[in-house]
């Protein structure tokens, strides 16, 4: 669907009968068809927009978390935790971080080794990257909201002009 014609089409309706006349060549029917599908797309595109800012705000959840885990590694100097010895049977054991370092899973089967400041720094740029682009879809649901807002008054609005001015049954 062009832009144009969607935009111009979500705009207040001032004057039905112009805009039947322009739209739907006198055809209320027409008009009101075009509008419902429309409006439609904006709804499967606003039910887009919402799923994908779900998936922006886990990952801005998961990075924190991970953020978290460096913070906690950095400042303790050794964990407790339990080994596995056998089935059902559990060591406590103390490890040691002699190591300075993480690792950060990037997705597609790579790892790679970071130090807790590097890896600090990928994870808070991660987490504004993501918060920079919900901020993005967001812009763009109030704007597909409106649009969404604005088709189902004009679809009531030529709805309710075809109601009035079609002929009465004696």
């Amino acid at each position: 669907m062009s832009e144009t014609l969607s935009d111009e089409l979500a705009e207040f309706v001032e004057n039905e009968s112009e805009f039947i006349a322009k739209e739907g060549q006198g055809d209320s029917k027409i008009v009101l068809l075009k509008l419902q599908k429309l409006l439609q797309y904006y709804v499967k595109r606003e039910s887009a927009l919402t799923e994908r800012m779900s998936k922006f705000f886990s990952k801005i959840s998961n990075n924190q978390e991970s953020l978290c885990v460096v913070d906690g590694l950095e400042n303790d100097s050794a964990t407790e935790t339990y080994f596995t010895l056998a089935d059902q049977v559990f060591s406590i054991g103390t490890m040691d971080r002699t190591n300075k370092t993480v690792y950060l899973w990037l997705g597609a089967n790579v790892m790679v080794e970071f130090s807790y400041e590097e890896a600090r720094n990928i994870l808070n740029e991660n987490i504004n990257d993501a918060k920079k682009l919900v901020e993005g879809i967001q812009t763009e649901m109030d704007l597909i909201k409106s649009k969404i807002t604005t088709l189902e008054v004009n679809i009531a609005r030529i709805h309710n002009f075809n109601v009035l001015n079609q002929p009465t049954k004696n």
